[in-house]
């Protein structure tokens, strides 16, 4: 009997649901501040940012782990862990790495912000729009699913909802 999916599927899984778990963090924090979250809707837009936002680097984690398996393309940790190392396609394979740590740095930070202080902490929280821009190049250089229509739809949807919302926030709109 074969195992129930190849390394390869568990690592795409894992990537796309990691993008979709940092998209929808990303809307629910830019959306936390702006006119449409009204103090009863804050609560839950923050549980929201940051739920999805643990889960999408849980599952980032997975993603790189299991590129470790990977019977295909054969990484080595210390082409997963240091960026523009990877001998297979080694730019988007950097850019993901680079989108990884600046998410990981995101949740160090949220977990010692007393200790930062708040406009440290701000300032850091800028990152997450630059994170999430590299994480969308990263899928769209090196998943195998981008030319699918499916993934151009949600790859188009999610940005364009997210550059939006950022727009918007800056002129504080929402």
């Amino acid at each position: 009997m074969g195992t129930l999916y190849s390394t390869w599927e568990w690592i795409r899984s894992a990537g796309i649901t990691a993008y979709l778990l940092l998209f929808i963090s990303n809307v629910a924090g830019l959306m936390y501040k702006g006119k449409i979250a009204t103090k009863t809707r804050q609560p839950m837009l923050l549980i929201i940012h940051q739920t999805a936002g643990w889960f999408s680097l849980l599952f980032a984690f997975f993603h790189a782990l299991m590129l470790l398996f990977d019977q295909y393309v054969s990484y080595t940790l210390s082409e997963i862990v240091i960026p523009f190392t990877a001998n297979y396609k080694t730019v988007a394979s950097g850019v993901g790495t680079i989108a990884l740590y600046i998410l990981l740095f995101l949740f160090i930070s949220s977990d010692v912000m007393k200790k930062i202080g708040r406009k440290w902490w701000r300032a850091i929280h800028y990152l997450a729009i630059p994170g999430y821009l590299l994480a969308f190049i990263h899928g769209i250089m090196i998943g195998t699913d981008t030319g699918a229509l499916w993934m151009v739809i949600f790859y188009s949807a999610t940005f364009v909802v997210v550059v939006a919302l950022f727009v918007i926030r800056i002129f504080n709109e929402i």
